[in-house]
């Protein structure tokens, strides 16, 4: 073949995580055969010498990996062969922690230019959005087409129902109490052993096609996924839930697809039913749109990329004015800037409000809705930090540390990335600072001499002026390593008025004090710091040397007096509990809570605590009320909490209640025979033994969006055998059911 016809040579470096499931593998495989059809495609798995790779294949372009099932490797002498340019492949969520260790893999290989097949990345993660472009999901369309399978399922529900898919959520509630449905389980991600019974390949392409409708869901983050191709590829009719991304992609409802919430699912379902030529019309539509569209052969992103890069001259860039549009040379200038899609996604929304609330000083308010965002992805980045930021403002820097310490530990210890997020590494020391222990955040500050940020190079300056006239020697050079966490643009003089503010709060008024003083000298020393070195002051004394300045006993007395009044607002809780339980009447979770009560085969249950929420616990009282199993049902309120559940309560033949308030406390708690258990609010949520929990078969947990209700929650969904059924953390405090189910 002549050479101006051959395909250009792409090198991927792709190392991922062993027994990976059979269909994500698939995924991966798709990915590469994709890339096969415009490039001569050479996958490089395991640690490697860039350098000799290059010299063997001399390619064309170099794309590296890094995301959610990547493992650490190294890829040595990366800064060799300037000519290949470089790229890199970001496979994750828009949410997901990994993409903290994405940035740290493409520092270290000096990788600037990045994709993603993510269409909400870029909201998610601003600071690199300008160089990121997005190479999307796509259907294979030899596997996935109109296999012509009678259709005998009405609705099909495939995919997870885990916890950070709400809308499936839902939709699979309203739907399967109206229809008849098909459910076929998700069993994970990341365990080849766990997924083999799920239905993979050409089977579940037929699947599909057998079916009416399916649903499928884009997650928090409203993305465009796989699924949302899949099902229409097969001559189904798709039903999503209304996005930005979607639209971008061309779906719009009653025409190719049926974007419907639980509102209003029903009347379209009833409508289409009743209506089956305008089925067929907008089910081959939605197959239309994506054989034209959205296959594999319309994914060229990548060699649009290196030809417009081949010819580009100087002042002009390459930018992609959507995430579904051609890649093109622009001039170079403010508004010359990749478009992107904003999701709207529900923790997006949920971070918004809680920045509103914190803005304000209602850092309380502001804690449950980080945590609510949390509820949706346990190891979230954002609200980790933002739940850092309002402990340190609290006054309260032994639990800001041990919040922070979290994604940091994630980082170094589970995905064992090369250094930490800038940023989250600043707070680290910032609380540090705030707690008094001044020698250690000297030591941390300097232990990942290329990190560079500005937030860190702030808090490394503040450090300086902690010694006795502290002046930096230090020397310019390194990098801005891009973040996840998104900081305002606030000048050196405001960063370090709202450090001293912090202080102050967790007590530490004297180098809070100290600071300010050294003000001037604090805004000279930040041009200067870049990388590590040893800081001194004037007499050459190394700063971690330097003694901790110590608080006064006038600083001691202010900082009890804090402590008093979080101790009587704490104490008004239970008040207005039970305030809120007595005149309220029940929400939609106390109507679902009182369905649960009445139709589980209960013999025995607990419920432990109390719950805010209107009327929720006449809601479940009725409910077993109604249960003919016979019920013996123990209410533990726990503590002094108040309850109006009677001590004794018999209902021939349905329900009988038993009080025990000290039962908790003296340990007597037994759940081995427990078929539902309630556990309600903070109280609850401390009273309980989640090891104890291994054999009850329904769990109900109220209140997640508390401190404690978040952690217990957290616990729970990693007991092996349950199953999460219903789970909303936006609905006030928010509540999960968990449900037992075998795998043997």
């Amino acid at each position: 073949m002549d050479s101006f016809l051959a395909k250009p040579r792409l090198l991927f470096f792709r190392t991922t995580q062993p027994s990976l499931p059979g269909y994500i593998l698939q995924h991966a495989e798709e990915q590469v055969r994709c890339l096969s059809l415009f490039f001569d495609v050479e996958v490089i798995n395991g640690d490697c010498d860039y350098d000799r790779i290059c010299d063997i294949y001399q390619p064309d372009l170099a794309l590296f990996e890094s995301g959610v099932y990547s493992i650490k490797h190294e890829i040595r002498n990366t800064g060799t062969h300037p000519e290949v340019p470089k790229v890199g492949f970001l496979n994750a969520d828009a949410y997901c922690e990994s993409r903290a260790i994405f940035l740290a893999d493409m520092a270290r290989w000096g990788v600037e230019t990045l994709f993603t097949l993510s269409v909400a990345m870029a909201e998610y993660t601003p600071e690199i959005a300008d160089r990121l472009f997005v190479w999307p999901n796509f259907v294979n369309d030899l596997q996935f087409h109109d296999y012509g399978q009678p259709k005998v399922i009405p609705v099909l529900f495939t995919g997870s129902l885990a916890k950070h898919y709400p809308w499936r959520n839902r939709i699979s509630r309203v739907v399967s109490a109206a229809y008849p449905t098909m459910t076929c389980p998700h069993l994970g991600w990341f365990n080849r052993g766990l997924t083999s019974r799920m239905v993979q390949g050409e089977a579940y392409a037929r699947l599909l096609n057998s079916a009416h409708f399916v649903p499928a869901c884009g997650t928090i983050a409203h993305e465009v996924v796989r699924k949302h191709f899949e099902i229409p590829a097969v001559g189904t009719c798709l039903i999503a839930e209304r996005a930005e991304s979607l639209l971008a992609a061309g779906f719009v409802d009653m025409e190719n697809c049926v974007l419907a919430e639980e509102s209003n699912v029903l009347d379209k379902l009833d409508y289409l039913f009743s209506k089956p030529e305008e089925l067929v019309r907008i089910t081959n539509a939605g197959y239309h749109l994506v054989h034209s569209q959205h296959t594999a052969k319309q994914r060229d992103q990548l060699l649009q990329w290196l030809n417009l890069h081949r010819r580009l001259a100087a002042g002009e860039k390459i930018v992609q004015a959507g995430p579904f549009a051609a890649l093109e040379v622009v001039a170079n200038s403010r508004k010359a800037a990749n478009g992107y899609v904003i999701s709207g996604g529900v923790d997006r929304e949920l971070l918004r409000r809680g920045e509103a609330e914190q803005e304000t000083g209602n850092y309380k308010a502001a804690q449950q809705l980080y945590r609510r965002c949390l509820n949706y992805h346990f190891m979230m980045r954002e609200p980790i930090l933002k739940l850092t930021e309002c402990a340190l403002a609290m006054g309260r820097p032994t639990d800001a540390l041990e919040w922070i310490r979290k994604p940091i530990s994630q980082s170094l210890e589970v995905r064992l990335a090369s250094e930490p997020d800038p940023v989250e590494w600043a707070y680290f020391i910032r609380a540090l600072l705030c707690k008094g222990e001044v020698l250690k955040a000297a030591h941390y500050a300097f232990e990942f001499p290329g990190l560079q940020h500005e937030e860190l190079t702030r808090i490394r300056s503040a450090l300086c002026q902690v010694g006795k006239g502290a002046s930096p020697d230090l020397v310019v050079s390194g990098r801005r390593r891009a973040s996840v966490h998104v900081r305002t643009n606030q000048d050196a003089h405001d960063w370090l008025i709202g450090l001293c503010k912090t202080l102050d709060a967790c007590g530490q008024y004297s180098l809070s004090e100290l600071l300010r003083s050294r003000s001037r000298e604090f805004q000279s020393s930040i041009s200067q710091i870049s990388r590590a070195v040893p800081i001194r002051d004037v007499d050459g004394q190394d700063l971690t040397e330097v003694s901790v300045v110590r608080s006064s006993r006038s600083d001691c007395i202010r900082s009890r007096l804090g402590s008093w009044r979080h101790w009587i607002r704490s104490r008004l809780g239970p008040w207005r509990h039970w305030l809120v339980q007595r005149f309220f009447g029940p929400d939609n979770f106390g109507r679902f809570a009182r369905q649960l009560a009445e139709q589980e085969p209960v013999k025995h249950a607990y419920i432990i605590g109390l719950s805010a929420r209107r009327g929720f616990h006449r809601a479940v009282i009725k409910g077993f009320e109604a249960n003919p199993s016979g019920s013996l049902v123990y209410h533990l309120p726990v503590s002094r909490q108040r309850s109006f559940i009677p001590e004794a309560f018999v209902f021939p033949g349905r329900a009988r209640w038993s009080r025990g308030a000290d039962v908790v406390s003296r340990g007597e708690f037994d759940a081995s025979d427990c078929d539902i258990i309630f556990i309600l609010g903070e109280v609850g949520a401390s009273a309980v033994d989640v090891g104890r929990l291994s054999g009850v078969r329904t769990i109900v947990v109220d209140g997640i969006s508390g401190q404690i209700g978040q952690q217990v929650n957290e616990w729970i969904s990693e007991l092996d055998g349950l199953t999460l059924v219903a789970y909303d953390p936006a609905d006030r405090d928010g509540y999960a059911v968990y449900r037992r189910v075998s795998y043997a």
